[in-house]
C-alpha cells in the first residue's frame, strides 16, 4: 500500500494550477483548500487532520499567528507540519 499524506494549502484553488495539482497528485498528495480564512482554517485542521499546512500569515478572522496559537493549545491526534508564508505589495 502506498503511503499518502495529506496537505491543506490556504489557497483558491483557482489560484493553483492543474498542472501544480497534477504533480503533487502524483506524489500520493492528497490537497486540499481553505480560503484564506484563519477561523475556516483552524476548523479544517481539527476536521481533517492533515499532515502539512501551507498557510498565508494575512488571512481574515484570524491571521497565521493567531492559528499557530489556537493549535498549540488543541489536543490533536497528530500536530500537522506547518508552513507560514507572506507577500505584501505597496
Amino acid at each position: 500500500m502506498e503511503n499518502k499524506f495529506t496537505i491543506i494549502i490556504t489557497e483558491d484553488s483557482a489560484e493553483i494550477s492543474r498542472q501544480d495539482i497534477q504533480v503533487l497528485s502524483d506524489y500520493g498528495i492528497v490537497t486540499s483548500y481553505s480560503g484564506k480564512d484563519g477561523v475556516e482554517l483552524l476548523e479544517k485542521i481539527e476536521a481533517t487532520q492533515p499532515d502539512i499546512v501551507l498557510m498565508d500569515m494575512f488571512m481574515t478572522r484570524m491571521d497565521g499567528v493567531g492559528v499557530l496559537r489556537a493549535l498549540s493549545r488543541k489536543q490533536l491526534e497528530k500536530k500537522p507540519l506547518v508552513f507560514v508564508y507572506s507577500t505584501f505589495d505597496s
